[in-house]
Formats: C-alpha cells, structure tokens, sequence
C-alpha cells in the first residue's frame, strides 16, 4: 500500500454509481482518488492535478471522452499521463481513436470487475 497512497487517480465518468465503485475500491488499495462527472470538469482537474492515471469514460455531457482525451493531449504534460477508458460502447471507431492517443486500455464496462480494474491501474503504474 505505500507506493499507492503517493498516486493520485482521476476518475472521470457521468454514471455516478460506477464512479463511486471504482473510486472507493481504488481507494482501499491506498490510492488518493478525484472524481470528475463530465468531460469539463475532467480536463481542469487533470490540468490542476495532474494524477499519476486517469479513468476515462467516452459518452458524457459537456465533453465527449475522445474530446477531452485530444485537448488533454496538448498539454506537455498531458502527452504520456496512462489513459484506461471504460465504456460501455462495444469496439468500434472510439477504440481506434483511443489508440491514436496512446491509450494504454479500452474496457467495456460490462467485461470487467473491479478486482480487474485494479489489476491494470497497478500494471499502468508499474507497481
């Protein structure tokens, strides 16, 4: 748990209840979590804070995912911080621009459990 609790996560996702899921299991791993609930707010926390990963969900109001991913991209910063979408489109288009910006994970939110989840946060972080 100490390396965890140096590492902030970002999760950003208008479905409320998945958020909180995944931010409090996150956070029993010692993780320090932010939740975003739209694309806006998402992209100034991430500006603000920048975390050690962000938790992206693609359809939100205010900001598309795949819109907030490119701004965030822009930023010096912002060009390597590891990205793990989760959504509920199945593999199409969004999975393909995803990858054209360094995505690390595309997840279908109905394919995963959060012991999983928290699997690949630890692997994009090294730990």
């Amino acid at each position: 748990m100490g390396n965890n609790q140096k590492k902030l996560l970002l999760i950003i996702d208008d479905e409320e209840p998945i958020c909180k899921a995944i931010a409090d299991r996150l956070a029993l791993e010692g993780f320090e979590v932010i939740k975003a609930f739209d694309g806006n707010t998402g992209l100034q926390i991430a500006r603000d804070r920048h975390p050690s990963l962000i938790i992206l969900d693609i359809l939100m109001p205010k900001k598309h995912g795949i819109e907030m991913l490119r701004e965030l991209r822009k930023d010096k910063w912002g060009e390597k911080v590891p990205v793990i979408i989760i959504t509920n489109l199945p593999e199409g288009p969004e999975k393909r621009q995803a990858e054209d910006e360094g995505v690390r994970e595309f997840i279908v939110k109905s394919d995963i459990k959060l012991e999983d989840l928290v699997k690949k946060v630890k692997q994009n972080l090294s730990l």
